[in-house]
């Protein structure tokens, strides 16, 4: 039924197989009966809810027909005053793109789209009738209702927004499922942590690993958790006996760990917060069966996700899976076979070794003697001996997103941000202006979308960064 209608709400619906029919606001119940649909959408629109009175008996009408609805916006508000809720006027109103909503049903928090001066007063509500099923995080209004024993429920917000955000877009699956038939807890086992630091501060890994690892021990010891760290370089406030119960200035090498870990039997360890020095000395010692042989667990991510983010052929079979776009390229693991890939699709290539600090040993070769000199170079330093050969897509923009995921599946953009200099420029040499400063919002809702996508696909809990290229003048993106 249409109220005031986005062209998005039929569009969301076209995408996902569904013929929709578009009907005035004022149709009938009985003429909406008759056609024998599968669900009911009932759209945003203007204005005071409660002066649509003929619409409102209407759909007390269609409250009683069994058929499968879903309400968006004022469609919300008119089937609750027609199942005896009351509404009124907010002081403000709630606009704009970045409304955290929570679906109290699976504890996950959406980022959303609003546009209202009205709401439901939950006070109003029939618990025999419905309950609330999304409030907004901020006032804690009503964002929903999800109505009992009934194939129906409603939300405030904009599901259909576009270009976005489009976190909460997954209630039309929930629809078209409905017409075919937390916050996180405290892990009461994790008692003791080892938490890895990052080391020196070096070119290639940059200074903000010792800050995040800080925050993570003070964090971890304000819910009581013992915390025991180890981190090679003295001169940071990480390694002050103040930041963690017990301190190891000592190497960063998977015997120094091994022996820390027998000393001070931790239960989990943390790598997370520690750069590429750290993940790869928990890859080994997962790897080697050390982690389970002693009962300490990963915690922050898994062996499996720092595969997938960190083997090139595993996250270019992923990304391909959820159907994100990467250059041409192919994993090589001697230089012969990278002669040849770059024979296939052209020079200048883009090297990137596995598993290295920073992308240390990588490069751009533009002829052969570069190409074998940095692929040779490349194969040495990584520590599964891979590199990604990969067609140059420099003279891109460069995009970054900083995404942060919990284990109940919520995710949020901390920020995004956008290189000065274009793909072609180590990042490192570069400078980074956040947020972005040359985006529209449809690229931006596109990035941010996709971001989401990566972390979620990636099933990490924690801290991201998504790096972008995007084509200067068109939406392509890699």
């Amino acid at each position: 039924m249409d109220f005031g209608a986005k062209n998005n709400i039929a569009r969301s619906l076209n995408e996902r197989g569904c013929d929709v029919t578009i009907y005035p606001a004022f149709t009938t119940a009985e003429e909406i009966i008759a056609s024998n649909p599968d669900g009911i959408m009932l759209s945003n629109g203007p204005g005071d809810p409660k002066e649509c009175v003929s619409i409102i008996e209407e759909l007390k009408k269609l409250y009683n027909s069994d058929i499968p609805i879903f309400a968006i916006c004022l469609g919300h508000q008119l089937m609750a005053l027609a199942t005896g809720a009351d509404t009124h006027k907010m002081k403000y109103g709630h606009r704009g793109g970045n409304h955290p909503v929570k679906d109290l049903k699976s504890g996950k928090v959406y980022i959303s789209s609003q546009n209202h001066g009205y709401v439901v007063d939950s006070e109003t509500i029939n618990p025999e009738i419905a309950e609330v099923g999304f409030i907004n995080v901020n006032d804690k209004t009503v964002e929903g209702l999800r109505y009992k024993n009934k194939n129906i429920f409603t939300v405030q917000f904009h599901p259909e927004a576009c270009p976005g955000p489009q976190d909460s877009n997954l209630l039309f699956d929930e629809f078209i499922e409905m017409m075919g038939g937390k916050r996180m807890p405290k892990n009461p086992n994790i008692k003791k942590v080892l938490v890895i630091g990052s080391g020196p501060i070096v070119i290639g890994q940059a200074a903000e690993f010792d800050y995040a690892g800080t925050q993570a021990c003070r964090s971890l010891k304000e819910e009581g958790i013992e915390v025991v760290l180890l981190n090679s370089n003295p001169a940071t406030i990480m390694t002050d006996k103040d930041i963690a119960d017990k301190v190891y200035i000592e190497p960063l090498t998977v015997k120094v760990v091994e022996k820390l870990i027998e000393i001070e039997k931790p239960d989990s360890i943390l790598p997370t917060l520690g750069g590429q020095a750290a993940l790869n000395l928990a890859m080994e010692l997962a790897e080697a069966g050390f982690l389970d042989t002693h009962n300490c667990k990963l915690i922050g991510t898994t062996p499996e996700t720092i595969k997938k983010a960190e083997d090139r052929l595993e996250f270019k079979e992923t990304m391909e899976k959820i159907n994100e776009p990467c250059a041409p390229s192919l994993v090589v693991e001697n230089v012969e076979d990278g002669v040849a890939f770059t024979n296939k699709i052209g020079y200048p290539v883009v090297l990137r070794p596995a598993y290295t600090l920073g992308g240390s040993g990588g490069g751009i070769a533009h002829n052969y003697q570069e190409l074998v000199d940095i692929l040779s170079n490349g194969l040495r330093l990584s520590r599964v001996g891979q590199v990604l050969v990969e067609r140059c897509i420099a003279g891109w923009k460069e995009i970054e997103y900083e995404v942060m995921r919990d284990s109940a599946g919520n995710c949020i953009t901390v920020c995004n941000m956008e290189n000065i200099d274009p793909v072609g420029v180590h990042t490192g040499d570069s400078i980074v202006v956040a947020p972005s400063q040359t985006l529209g919002d449809k690229e931006y809702q596109m990035l941010r979308s996709s971001a989401l996508n990566i972390i979620s696909e990636l099933n990490i809990t924690g801290g991201c960064n998504v790096q972008y290229a995007l084509h200067p003048t068109s939406l392509n993106i890699v």
